[in-house]
């Protein structure tokens, strides 16, 4: 479905976005709501992406452990292979 919203929409939509930390994608094609609105929900959109992002990565437990190298000894001195 495409609405037309013409640039005083697109006033209106940026200034709702700026309100917003949840919406995540939107489709503004064929919406005639101005370039510069359709920039600055954009820079609202992939703000919200990235911090929801952030927030999976906080939130997933497998990446709280620290999982030491398995291929340590490989990167040693070699001096001190040499003692062993």
């Amino acid at each position: 479905m495409c609405i037309t919203c013409s640039q005083d929409g697109g006033k209106q939509l940026q200034e709702g976005m700026e309100e917003n930390s949840t919406i995540t994608a939107m489709d503004l094609r064929l919406t005639e709501c101005g370039q510069e609105s359709e920039y600055c929900i954009n820079q609202r959109l992939h703000s919200n992406k990235e911090r929801e992002r952030e927030n999976s990565l906080k939130d997933n437990k497998i990446l709280e452990k620290k999982i030491k190298p398995q291929a340590a000894h490989r990167f040693q001195h070699k001096s001190s292979l040499t003692r062993a």
